[in-house]
């Protein structure tokens, strides 16, 4: 008889004894409560009510075990998620709060066997294999994790997570060129944690002797590490409470695209706190996202007459004021906004240097003027940036190629097509200012590579015809 079968059978005996004593069973409650943040105290009887009108609601369980993971009492959430399981030993969900809460507590047998019985659950679940995969590596049972990681890119090929753990495993394996392809294949269509994976290949192209391309990947490995999407984990996250919660949940709503949704709570909460410098800067910024420039500008300058050392607040009025530009009814205006743009993107800079992105704005303003050249400077500093500096290296990149400045073009391209997915666009740039440099091979290279990744595309025998073309006359660039 397989484990899950006794799990359930004896789930099952557990439910039909003692469904009677239902009525018996206490929701926890925190001996210190009354010294919680009222929100955090209020959210925390609202829960424990809902159990009390139906003790047998597997769901107001978990709901209340969510609450107190998020608020930091993960004792009292593992008694709810335990009892969720006792009380319908068939969900999967609840054996994983279970599973996560008791390897953060160091019960890791307890907790893979937890996660064995998600995967028997839910067999086509792959953040379930992936978990435990990673659980495995890390006690050297490499063989097991490796079939776990297999698994999960099975289920689910286009999640990188499963992916970087099976690469992982090849690598503890020494089986480090099919670490390598992996690696290299995943960089060609994940977004999620590039550095990390640049750091990884770079110490896989070290171990097998490729030294030169490793040092290429330290370009494009700064940034910080970014935990894996947990689609479970992050609906715990909802309960959060006290401070850290009113930045932090309107944050997930806007990058879940809930605008709308994020401008409602802040509303809600400022009503409550309406001098929080902070979170009128937010909302500032939430409404500059969808276009309510007015509003956005009150918030904003609300926010620095609070706290005039508030840098994000004065990036983000910079920001609002520098897309008003195009719209400003005069000359006169327009200038003014102009001012007012250099004005903030500067104090922000100065209240926090390391803070790039206002020199994206200084930037734009600058190539708004018809100063490529500072345009290009202020552009360079901010593509530094690991986590932002997207949309400014792909102003840069433009603006060189503009300027016909091949070899700086060539190197920040290389630079994009590490760093970030790699674009038709990207590539194809890439291969034609490395030809025209005169770096003939790398430039045949780029174009191979753009034929493993779009061969149906027409611009392949347009490329092959320049960089032939070059080669003899070194001509003209194709349009």
């Amino acid at each position: 008889m397989s484990g899950l079968a006794i799990v359930l059978i004896a789930g099952g005996a557990w439910w039909f004894m003692q469904r009677e004593h239902l009525a018996d069973l206490e929701p926890p409650i925190p001996s210190n409560l009354d010294s919680a943040p009222t929100d955090v105290s209020d959210l925390i009887h609202a829960s424990r009510l809902a159990i009390l009108e139906d003790r047998s609601d597997h769901e107001r369980w978990i709901r209340l075990g969510m609450v107190y993971q998020a608020n930091h009492r993960k004792d009292l959430a593992l008694i709810c998620y335990q009892q969720a399981v006792d009380l319908d030993p068939t969900v999967a969900r609840s054996w994983y709060y279970v599973a996560i809460l008791q390897y953060l507590s160091g019960e890791y047998d307890m907790a893979i066997e937890a996660m064995r019985t998600v995967n028997e659950l839910n067999p086509d679940l792959a953040l379930g294999h992936w978990k435990i995969g990673y659980w495995l590596l890390d006690r050297n049972e490499i063989d097991n994790a490796e079939s776990h990681f297999a698994r999960a890119t099975q289920i689910a090929p286009r999640d990188p997570v499963g992916w970087v753990g099976l690469a992982m495993a090849r690598m503890s394996q020494q089986r480090d060129a099919e670490a390598a392809v992996i690696l290299e294949q995943l960089l060609e269509w994940t977004t999620l944690n590039r550095p990390y994976i640049h750091q990884l290949l770079g110490s896989v192209y070290i171990r097998l002797g490729r030294v030169e391309e490793a040092e290429h990947l330290m370009f494009a490995s700064e940034g910080i590490f970014v935990p894996w999407p947990e689609p479970w984990t992050g609906e715990v996250r909802q309960y959060l409470r006290s401070d850290q919660w009113k930045g932090i949940v309107p944050g997930m709503m806007v990058d879940q695209g809930r605008h709308g949704e994020a401008i409602t709570l802040l509303q809600n909460i400022l009503s409550e706190d309406p001098d929080n410098a902070v979170l009128l800067s937010d909302i500032g910024n939430v409404y500059r996202s969808v276009g309510e420039y007015g509003k956005s500008i009150q918030a904003l300058k609300r926010s620095i007459e609070l706290d005039a050392f508030n840098f994000l607040a004065h990036h983000n009025l910079a920001a609002v004021y520098l897309l008003l530009i195009d719209e400003a009814p005069e000359p006169e205006s327009a200038r003014r906004l102009e001012l007012l743009v250099r004005l903030h993107a500067e104090l922000s800079l100065e209240l926090n240097p390391s803070h790039r992105l206002a020199h994206g704005l200084l930037g734009r303003l600058s190539e708004m003027e018809g100063d490529v050249v500072t345009a290009i400077a202020e552009y360079t500093i901010v593509a530094r940036d690991p986590d932002y500096g997207q949309a400014w290296i792909n102003r840069l990149c433009t603006l060189l190629l503009q300027e016909e400045r091949w070899e700086e073009a060539a190197d920040v391209l290389k630079e994009i097509t590490y760093r970030y997915p790699p674009e038709p666009y990207h590539v194809y740039q890439l291969a034609v200012a490395q030809l025209r440099i005169g770096r003939m091979k790398a430039g045949m290279a780029t174009i191979n590579r753009y034929v493993t990744l779009w061969p149906d595309d027409d611009q392949i025998t347009k490329l092959r015809q320049y960089a032939q073309q070059l080669s003899q006359e070194n001509s003209v660039t194709p349009q």
